[in-house]
Protein backbone atom coordinates (compact mmCIF):
# COMPACT_ATOMS: atom_id res chain seq x y z
CA UNK A 1 0.00 0.00 0.00
CA UNK A 2 1.42 3.37 -0.97
CA UNK A 3 0.14 6.63 0.44
CA UNK A 4 1.24 9.97 -0.93
CA UNK A 5 0.66 13.51 0.15
CA UNK A 6 -0.98 16.24 -1.87
CA UNK A 7 1.83 18.72 -1.20
CA UNK A 8 4.73 19.62 1.09
CA UNK A 9 2.54 20.75 4.01
CA UNK A 10 0.19 17.77 3.91
CA UNK A 11 0.41 15.36 6.85
CA UNK A 12 -2.40 13.06 5.77
CA UNK A 13 -0.12 10.46 4.19
CA UNK A 14 1.33 9.61 7.62
CA UNK A 15 -2.14 9.41 9.15
CA UNK A 16 -3.39 7.19 6.33
CA UNK A 17 -0.30 4.96 6.50
CA UNK A 18 -0.77 4.48 10.23
CA UNK A 19 -4.44 3.61 9.71
CA UNK A 20 -3.59 1.02 7.04
CA UNK A 21 -0.98 -0.50 9.35
CA UNK A 22 -3.57 -0.76 12.15
CA UNK A 23 -5.89 -2.51 9.70
CA UNK A 24 -3.25 -5.18 9.15
CA UNK A 25 -1.50 -4.09 5.97
CA UNK A 26 2.08 -5.29 6.37
CA UNK A 27 3.87 -3.27 3.68
CA UNK A 28 2.74 0.36 3.90
CA UNK A 29 4.92 3.08 2.39
CA UNK A 30 4.73 6.85 2.10
CA UNK A 31 5.76 8.36 -1.23
CA UNK A 32 7.40 11.65 -0.17
CA UNK A 33 7.27 13.32 -3.59
CA UNK A 34 3.53 13.81 -3.43
CA UNK A 35 0.70 13.06 -5.82
CA UNK A 36 1.88 15.42 -8.57
CA UNK A 37 5.37 13.89 -8.58
CA UNK A 38 3.87 10.38 -8.65
CA UNK A 39 1.69 11.25 -11.65
CA UNK A 40 4.54 13.06 -13.48
CA UNK A 41 6.64 9.91 -13.08
CA UNK A 42 3.92 8.03 -14.99
CA UNK A 43 2.99 5.87 -12.02
CA UNK A 44 -0.61 4.62 -11.83
CA UNK A 45 -3.32 6.38 -9.85
CA UNK A 46 -6.26 4.36 -8.61
CA UNK A 47 -9.65 5.43 -7.35
CA UNK A 48 -12.72 7.31 -8.43
CA UNK A 49 -11.08 10.72 -8.64
CA UNK A 50 -8.12 9.36 -10.59
CA UNK A 51 -10.42 7.62 -13.06
CA UNK A 52 -12.48 10.79 -13.52
CA UNK A 53 -9.35 12.90 -14.02
CA UNK A 54 -8.06 10.52 -16.68
CA UNK A 55 -11.35 10.72 -18.57
CA UNK A 56 -11.10 14.49 -19.10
Amino acid sequence: MVTYRSGPACGRAKVAAAAFSRLGYADVRIYPGGKADWAQAGLPLDGTRAAAAGAS
